[in-house]
């Protein structure tokens, strides 16, 4: 197991809110409606962070990926201005799948659930 330093967990849940306030109240693109933000990762040297959202319809996760990509600029500028950051991290949004999946693996159990009662 990797081990995380202090620091950049201390980060991580502070881009974490940090990220949720600028889509909820700063950003007014309808795209991101519903767009939750379900992990960061930061380097170790933190200057590269990974931010995973998710959407329960996976269109509007692709749709709210592409709005958070064109407005990325504005984003880091927000969070340097917010976090009082020297530096801050790029940053790279990816869709966040586990809901999905997890959801498909339950339908599979549930169908052999049925399968085993008949």
């Amino acid at each position: 197991m990797i081990k995380k330093h202090h620091r950049s967990q201390r980060l991580e849940g502070e881009l974490m809110k940090v990220l949720s306030e600028i889509i909820r109240e700063d950003l007014k693109d309808p795209r991101l409606h519903m767009i939750t933000i379900t992990d960061v990762t930061v380097v170790k040297d933190l200057s590269f962070a990974k931010i995973f959202i998710s959407h329960l319809e996976e269109d509007k996760a692709k749709a709210g990926l592409e709005a958070l990509n064109k407005a990325k600029g504005f984003i880091r500028k927000q969070i340097g201005m917010k976090l009082k950051l020297r530096i801050v991290p790029e940053i790279a949004f990816f869709i966040d799948d586990t809901l999905n999946y997890s959801l498909k693996i339950n339908k599979i159990l549930k169908s052999f659930e049925k399968e085993e009662k008949e």
